[in-house]
């Protein structure tokens, strides 16, 4: 009974099972539920019980909400952009030398990054500082 894979490898798995010389009627092919009864020497299925996907995500089991699943997926396909600035606490003025300078990151994102969004986005803060916005 093959038992590790997505289907298209148990049926694989089944298939070396065949060749090397596993009767087929007693290679069995089971999915996420199926219950499997082993007697007289026998597997067969013997009925379903629910089964699901549970995700496992850093301090829990089974604690991730739709939302969070929905919001990694699309981040999944269309990736993320981070930017990372320090500023000077009193005027809201970007701070930048020595290991302290602005950062853009891209994660996952399928299209090559903007050459320009960096300086974009330090035009902005650089209006928001002359307009008295200093909230980090």
């Amino acid at each position: 009974m093959p038992v590790h894979g997505e289907y298209r490898h148990l049926a694989q798995h089944a298939r070396l099972a065949a060749s090397t010389g596993v009767p087929r009627e007693r290679i069995l092919i089971c999915e996420d539920g199926d219950v499997v009864e082993l007697a007289d020497g026998e597997a067969s299925r013997a009925g379903q019980v629910q089964a699901g996907m549970v995700m496992v995500d850093g301090l829990g089991i089974g604690d991730v909400g739709d939302a969070v699943l929905r919001d990694r997926r699309k981040l999944g396909g269309e990736g993320s952009c981070t930017w990372w600035s320090p500023s000077e606490s009193q005027t809201g003025k970007v701070l930048a030398g020595g290991h302290r300078h602005p950062r853009l990151r891209l994660r996952a994102g399928v299209r090559r990054p903007d050459r320009g969004g960096q300086a974009r986005v330090l035009d902005a803060l650089e209006r928001t500082a002359a307009d008295g916005v200093n909230d980090p």
